[in-house]
């Protein structure tokens, strides 16, 4: 996804151009075609030149304040339905454009931010194919066995034992534990 709701921004600006178009011929017509009460025509003219310029302002808000996408979006959709009874919705084009342009600006959604530690979101030591691998002896390498133990024999790395009682670690071959002193049994 997008930083900013680019293409609600844009159809809505355009929408708010053609409304506020609108709204300035039927102010101009409404003046001449009304002349026996022409503050009829011009108040519907001014109510589509309002209805214009609150869908411009919402499209640069929808732009410059992501955190409220809901609200702008939500405003330039109500104006552009509004402008049907008072500019002609933008001669039909700004209503379409205004209509489409608020759904997109409300169901935006910004990128997630990753956590900080996160590189390209994995966890700081971690990558594409999880943890990176423990290092093992090459051939040739291995730890020399003990004095009378067979080659053959395979050797068994301790597992390190813990307190049942605190989860301390446990030495090898105490009967105590150095933490808490609970007995460890077997």
């Amino acid at each position: 996804m997008a930083e900013k709701p680019t293409a609600a921004f844009v159809l809505s600006l355009i929408s708010g151009i053609f409304i506020l178009l609108g709204g300035a011929v039927i102010a101009a017509i409404g003046a001449t075609i009304f002349a026996f009460v022409p503050a009829l025509g011009l108040v519907l003219g001014v109510i589509g030149l309002a209805s214009g310029v609150l869908v411009l302002v919402g499209a640069i808000m929808l732009y410059m304040h992501t955190e409220q996408h809901v609200t702008w979006g939500i405003i330039i959709l109500v104006f552009s339905i509004l402008s049907i009874f008072t500019s002609l919705g933008g001669f039909l084009i700004g209503l379409i454009l205004g209509i489409i342009g608020g759904a997109l600006g409300i169901a935006w959604k910004p990128q997630p931010m990753p956590f900080p530690g996160y590189v390209a979101g994995y966890p700081a030591g971690f990558g594409p194919y999880g943890p990176p691998p423990t290092p093992v002896a090459p051939s040739g390498y291995a730890t020399p066995t003990t004095v009378g133990v067979s080659a053959s024999t395979p050797t068994t790395a301790e597992v390190p034992a813990f307190c049942k009682n605190c989860g301390a670690a446990l030495p090898p071959g105490v009967q105590f534990c150095p933490s808490c002193g609970t007995k460890v049994g077997v």
